[in-house]
């Protein structure tokens, strides 16, 4: 198997995204999940496995682009799902670049408010 050539331990067979193969495999590498990420290139296996057990993860694109076609179905519905999470992450962005603009007009407005009111009590003393 490709890990024995890279000298890392891998869990055959670990029903992602059951819990049990991740644990499993922190085990084996005397790891916790304050020290271990996972790495995966299928969202509804190795990404959502991780964070059903609260371990830091990365998403990846596939290495390899020939895939059985039960993976080329998930890979499909895994596209509807990440644009949603992009389209909500660019919203989410988009709103607060809108209230940074809408803070820093309001911050001009009590800097001016004041100066003004500097310039009034100024001329009354």
């Amino acid at each position: 198997m490709f890990n024995e050539d890279i000298g890392v331990h891998s869990v055959f067979n670990a029903h992602k995204p059951a819990a049990k193969g991740y644990y499993y495999a922190m085990e084996l590498m005397n790891t916790n999940l304050k020290n271990t990420v996972f790495i995966g290139d299928q969202l509804f296996t190795d990404i959502f496995g991780a964070k059903r057990i609260g371990m830091k993860n990365y998403l990846v694109s596939p290495i390899n682009k020939r895939e059985e076609i039960q993976i080329v179905i998930k890979r499909k519905l895994e596209n509807v799902v990440l644009s949603e999470y992009r389209a909500k992450i660019k919203a989410k962005l988009r709103s607060r670049e809108v209230e940074k603009g809408i803070r820093s007009q309001e911050k001009q407005e009590i800097k001016d408010w004041k100066k003004k009111r500097y310039h009034v009590l100024k001329r009354q003393w």
